[in-house]
């Protein structure tokens, strides 16, 4: 009796240990930016610098129009973000609907108001060639980007 309960000590000893080097991510999870979706267009994007459900707090909008058949449709997407210095660092998380390119790390501009210049993970199918091919944080992944040639 006495093993058992010293080998479930140490086994919760160690799963302890180990879930503190576990980096927690939210990264593509649903949140509320708190701007009306539906008033979004083509390359609109919000950012919800306050969002309690978010790790980071950072909750983004991004929204596009795509051509279905033959009308216009405006799709939209709110999920957590996290700061980031390059591509890397946006891998994994869940990947919301539309989102299917996964994650890359854009410079915020100056309508962020004080997340100017900084980076956060944003959805690639939402970015524009500008955003994509200009705003990137790290030189690097802009030049290893075959969308980019154009604009190298």
């Amino acid at each position: 009796m006495k093993r058992t309960v010293l080998i479930a000590i140490a086994a919760l000893s160690l799963l302890t240990l180990f879930s503190f080097g576990c980096e927690e991510t939210d990264l593509g999870r649903y949140c509320v930016v708190g701007f009306a979706p539906a008033t979004g267009g083509d390359g609109v994007k919000a950012v919800n610098a306050e969002a309690p459900e978010c790790l980071q707090r950072l909750c983004v909008l991004q929204s596009r129009i795509v051509i279905q058949g033959e009308n216009e449709v405006s799709q939209t997407v709110q999920y957590c973000s996290q700061k980031c210095g390059n591509d890397g660092e946006c891998k994994g998380g869940e990947k919301p609907e539309h989102c299917d390119s996964g994650f890359v790390c854009i410079r915020l501009g100056a309508e962020t108001g004080d997340l100017n210049g900084k980076c956060i993970c944003e959805c690639r199918d939402f970015l524009t060639e500008a955003d994509l091919c200009l705003g990137r944080c790290k030189a690097s992944d802009r030049n290893n980007d075959d969308s980019c040639a154009a604009a190298k």
